[in-house]
């Protein structure tokens, strides 16, 4: 073979070699490629989940609080437009004092410089002074209302019913002012001067009927005009306001007349009641604000219960409690069966405060403690199975009254309301011990432990005062044994439940209750019982400690599974 056809065959080898690189170069690709194709779709897993997410905006910073604006522009013309309004009355006072003035000049002035105020504060809003413009409106419709209290009760120029159209006509203007500039303080002004319509008025003949009736009406109609504004502030003036004058009048006429007929003050609690179911309505067909709305609710209530325990009888003031907690119990239901349950943060309380009331009222006043505990341990279990905390904590509160008020109570005979009221104590400490193991994260470990200790305790003061109870009639010596070996008979019962079910806790609570006994016996029983009676309980408690000891040191040998 010549030296040119050795040079062309391998020239055609690495020829082939190179074709065959190529054809596997293609073959490891097409196999990798699949596996490449995958790993986006692992990582676009997560990023398809956060498509449907709202865009994280950065947080813009705050600006700060320009406060020459806001005590100059805001606060400064509220404040001294009273400083004015002050002025204007002492000048007035101070030209009739000198007869400079006679009482027609003086009305006709008041209504020229309401009106001017007027005229004022428009022109202050359209120079682009809002502020300012708001708060010279305010102050004309108060100074229209004293130009019109001076000209009915001072000088007698006109009559109370003359007198009450023309102050609802200043009413009436200066809401009218906080629709047309969409300001909630000239409606809050307003507001406070139609409940004050009836103090300015000079009348012989009081009528209550319709001094509630107005009142009432006035407020509801301001609750629904903040309502529909969403004027918050405005809403609280408009609840808060009714009672406080129902209150003062309540007050001026049984000042005037004392006792205070009590049809009167029944019909003042009608008032609350009416603006009360209002307020009700609003909040279970109105979602808004619920926090505004759940507050004003509460004081509302408080406030009916206030009126309902002045101005009914006993029979109506337990009817008007169970109807109340009948409403709002049957609410909570509702709401809980079409699982909206943050109405039922106010509903609840509300409707367990109103049976609780309710209680007070047609139970002995020693029956309440067991009645309590009943009641509070239903509102605890109730807010644990909806896993509501203000359901849980307001059963909580009833259920510490109940606990209180049985723990007042001493047993001095079998089958009595305290010997019941204290078995009560022991189940619903054990019941609310067990559910809290139940549901660890509804009950903290510390909450349950001290549950745990009250339950032994309470247990141990039950059987201290049955003992008594049954040996109350023997000698010094019976009691004293009775009680100790009662003890003693608790704490092997604790003992040895802890090491059948394998709890620390009980076993604990029994050497403590050995150790307790121990005491008794060393300070209250050797000074108290004969030596014959000392020497048995020496013995008793001596071989029971000695046993029990034994009986740890058996189980700590036991050999572990």
């Amino acid at each position: 073979m010549s030296e040119d056809q050795r040079i062309r065959e391998l020239e055609e080898r690495v020829q082939n070699l190179e074709e065959r690189i190529e054809e596997l170069t293609a073959q490891s690709s097409t196999a990798l490629k699949p596996q490449i194709d995958k790993r986006p779709d692992v990582v676009s897993r997560p990023i398809e989940k956060n498509e449907n997410k709202a865009p994280v905006r950065p947080s813009e910073p705050k600006e700060p609080v320009d406060w020459e604006r806001l005590i100059g522009q805001v606060w400064l013309p509220r404040i001294f437009i009273f400083v004015l309004l002050l002025g204007v009355i002492w000048g007035f006072k101070a030209a009739s004092d000198y007869g400079v003035l006679n009482a027609s000049v003086k009305t006709i002035i008041g209504y020229i410089a309401g009106f001017g105020l007027i005229a004022l504060g428009e022109w202050q809003i359209r120079k682009k002074r809002p502020a300012l413009g708001q708060v010279l409106l305010g102050g004309s419709v108060t100074v229209l209302v004293i130009a019109t209290f001076a000209a009915h009760v001072m000088y007698g120029f006109i009559g109370p019913t003359f007198a009450f159209s023309l102050n609802l006509i200043w009413v009436a203007i200066g809401i009218y002012f906080a629709i047309r500039h969409k300001s909630e303080v000239l409606g809050i002004l307003g507001t406070v001067g139609g409940f004050l319509i009836p103090f300015l008025l000079d009348s012989d003949t009081g009528n209550t009927l319709f001094f509630v009736s107005y009142e009432t009406v006035f407020s509801i109609i301001m609750l629904l005009f903040a309502l529909k504004k969403n004027y918050w502030k405005l809403h609280i003036v408009a609840m808060v306001l009714l009672p406080v004058v129902l209150l003062m009048y309540s007050l001026f006429t049984g000042l005037e007349n004392f006792p205070p007929d009590m049809n009167s003050l029944a019909v003042l609690t009608y008032g609350m009641v009416v603006q009360h179911l209002v307020l009700l309505g609003m909040y279970v067909t109105r979602p808004a604000h619920q926090k505004v709305q759940q507050s004003i609710l509460i004081i509302s209530f408080l406030a009916v219960i206030f009126f309902t325990y002045q101005g009914f009888e006993d029979n109506a003031i337990a009817w008007t409690l169970l109807s109340a907690a009948i409403v709002y119990l049957g609410l909570n239901v509702y709401f809980h069966m079409k699982k909206t349950l943050e109405k039922n943060i106010i509903l609840f309380p509300i409707g367990l405060l109103a049976l609780m009331f309710y209680f007070i009222e047609v139970f002995a006043d020693r029956e309440l403690g067991l009645i309590f505990l009943i009641q509070g341990t239903v509102a605890i279990y109730l807010g644990l199975k909806s896993k509501l905390k203000v359901q849980m904590w307001s059963g909580a509160f009833v259920y510490l009254i109940g606990a209180l008020r049985t723990v007042g109570l001493q047993i001095e005979v079998f089958n009595s309301v305290p010997m019941w009221s204290w078995l009560m104590l022991i189940v619903t400490l054990w019941f609310l011990t067990y559910q809290g193991k139940k549901l660890p994260e509804a009950i903290p470990n510390e909450l349950r432990k001290v549950l745990f200790g009250a339950t032994a305790v309470a247990i141990l003061v039950y059987i201290s005062q049955l003992s008594y109870v049954f040996t109350k009639e023997q000698s010094i010596n019976t009691q004293h044994v009775a009680m100790t070996l009662s003890w003693i008979v608790y704490a092997i019962g604790g003992i040895t439940y802890g090491v059948l079910k394998d709890q620390q806790a009980l076993r604990l609570i029994g050497i403590g209750l050995i150790f307790l006994s121990l005491g008794k016996l060393i300070f209250i029983d050797v000074p108290n019982v004969s030596i014959v009676v000392r020497a048995v309980l020496f013995m008793i408690v001596g071989a029971t400690g000695i046993v029990i000891s034994r009986f740890f040191y058996t189980k700590e040998k036991k050999p572990k599974e």
